[in-house]
């Protein structure tokens, strides 16, 4: 799933062959039924008037009419991932059979490849200017692309067993991995070299995400913890706990100060103060597995995943203090106790706040 730049619009794909374009204002939408098979990846251009969708091939969608502008032949094998380049020109697609490829996103034509064989790459990033693509192969195991001349310029002395995670920081200047050795590292993407490595996680490590300002990363992993590092020190600035099922994902808002975490066999989705580390709220209602979540650009909405063939979005804009306070007096009707304080309002100070709403 993915939303438009200007968060008005959900795209979502699916194993019925068909993509959904939902407004997130009036939960509207419009169905598309063109695609030839599952429905593996969708993606925005960074000016919202291209989506491209990967299934045993690719369409380019023109967004102002919901029409094929392209459609690039299907290839050998399926197409998992698709993403466009931070210009808009450049799309990038990775497929079973044929690793990764880049075409032209106003013509559809190929436009390079990425020297040698990338059949065996799993996943791709492009960093935030461009200029470079992250892989992760299961034989090769992380390198480090020219976009311009395909060709690698830094291969990374990470474990390559293939399965792992990717991250570019908003600078580009650092790529974080987590690997099946349960360590995550922090690497120089202009030299190459180890900046930090950051061991704790019991598990394979399934996603990392760095929040918006590059100064925190966060882990999640199978061994059911989600972990706050500093970037700079290296440092663990907080482990939040949870159920001992897998993470599978996170995701910050774009201010940085909520992280949501999805995956737990409870079949919810958390919300975390990234300062303090705290729970802000539990989102529950699937009833599956939650596989992915994301924000809109604005923070007010989070749309959320999950095995169960649903996609929801949730209102996750934070109240007022005044206003959250009072909704809290309400729901429980009494003065609250040390604990609650200490869990729902600890910036407050220690002193009645129900009694004077009444």
């Amino acid at each position: 799933m993915a939303f438009s730049p200007d968060g008005r619009t959900l795209a979502t794909g699916s194993q019925d062959r068909t993509v959904r374009l939902w407004e997130t204002s009036s939960q509207t939408r419009v169905i598309l039924t063109k695609p030839p098979g599952m429905v593996f990846s969708v993606a925005f251009s960074p000016d919202g008037r291209t989506m491209a969708t990967a299934t045993s091939g690719v369409d380019l969608w023109d967004t102002t009419n919901n029409h094929i502008r392209h459609r690039i032949s299907e290839r050998p094998g399926d197409v998992f991932s698709v993403e466009f380049g931070p210009d808009g020109r450049t799309l990038t697609t990775l497929s079973s059979e044929r690793g990764v490829e880049l075409w032209d996103a106003d013509t559809g034509r190929p436009d390079k490849g990425l020297s040698g064989n990338t059949s065996d790459v799993i996943s791709a990033e492009f960093s935030p200017d461009g200029r470079t693509i992250a892989t992760r192969g299961v034989e090769r195991g992380v390198e480090l692309w020219n976009a311009d001349t395909g060709r690698v310029r830094r291969k990374l002395p990470e474990p390559s067993d293939g399965i792992g995670s990717l991250a570019f920081s908003p600078s580009g200047h650092v790529l974080a991995t987590g690997g099946p050795d349960h360590t995550v590292r922090l690497w120089d993407t202009d030299t190459g070299r180890l900046r930090k490595r950051l061991p704790g996680h019991t598990g394979l490590v399934f996603s990392v995400a760095f929040s918006p300002d590059g100064r925190t990363l966060a882990t999640a992993s199978v061994d059911g913890t989600v972990r706050l590092w500093d970037t700079v020190t290296g440092r663990l600035h907080k482990s939040l706990p949870g159920p001992t099922s897998p993470v599978f994902s996170v995701a910050f808002s774009p201010d940085g100060r909520t992280l949501a975490t999805a995956g737990n066999d409870d079949r919810s989705v958390r919300l975390w103060d990234t300062d303090n580390g705290i729970i802000l709220a539990t989102l529950s209602g699937h009833t599956g597995v939650v596989l992915s979540a994301a924000f809109t650009p604005d923070g007010r909405t989070l749309a959320t995943g999950s095995e169960d063939q649903t996609v929801r979005l949730w209102s996750v804009a934070l109240p007022a203090p005044t206003t959250a306070i009072s909704k809290i007096c309400r729901a429980v009707g009494r003065e609250l106790t040390a604990q609650e304080r200490s869990v729902y309002l600890p910036d407050q100070p220690p002193r009645p706040i129900c009694r004077s709403l009444r």
